[in-house]
Parts: structure tokens; sequence; C-alpha cells
């Protein structure tokens, strides 16, 4: 085996290379590169289910920046004008996520 790579499999079975160097989504969930697949931040892959996956990983990380910020003072129209989305959005958040 070459140094460096990993064999994954697709769904239909068939084996691939791939560099082992963890994935976008869990370097920006970790705020650092990623060093491995095998060292993943999520139970799950997020590839798995890749559009779905992928977002829920930024979300995450997203909506813990913005529980904190919230819980420093900062107040719901600010921080939804900061994160592009709905003062809602910020609302449903910090509510179900407190």
């Amino acid at each position: 085996m070459v140094e460096g790579l990993i064999f994954k499999y697709r769904t239909d079975g068939e084996a691939y290379r791939d560099s082992n160097s963890g994935c976008q989504a869990a370097t920006e969930f970790l705020g650092y590169q990623s060093s491995s697949c095998l060292k993943c931040p999520f139970r799950k892959c997020v590839y798995d289910e890749p559009i779905v996956g992928v977002i829920r990983a930024k979300n995450r990380k997203r909506n813990e920046e913005i529980r904190q910020r919230f819980k420093g003072g900062e107040d719901t129209q600010s921080l939804a004008r900061a994160f592009d989305v709905s003062s809602r959005t910020i609302q449903r958040i910090v509510r179900h996520h407190g």
C-alpha cells in the first residue's frame, strides 16, 4: 500500500484510491486541517449523504458560533445580518440548541 493513500468503496462496491488527508467538512468544523478520515470528528461520514451531510456539518459550526455570540450579548438582528440569515432563523437556533 502506498503511504498516504487509502482505499475507499463506493456504494456499488467498487474500490478506489483516495489520499488520506481528511475532508473539507471536517477541516471547517475543526478549524484546522483534518489529518485523516480515520480521525474524523463526525460519527457518520458527511459524504454518505453528500448534499445534506455537508450542509449539516457547516451549519453545526455556524450555529455554535451564533449561540456563543448570542450568549455574549449580541442581539438577534445583528446576528441575522452577520450570518446572512433571517432573524427567525437566529431565534430558532438559539431556542432549539440552547
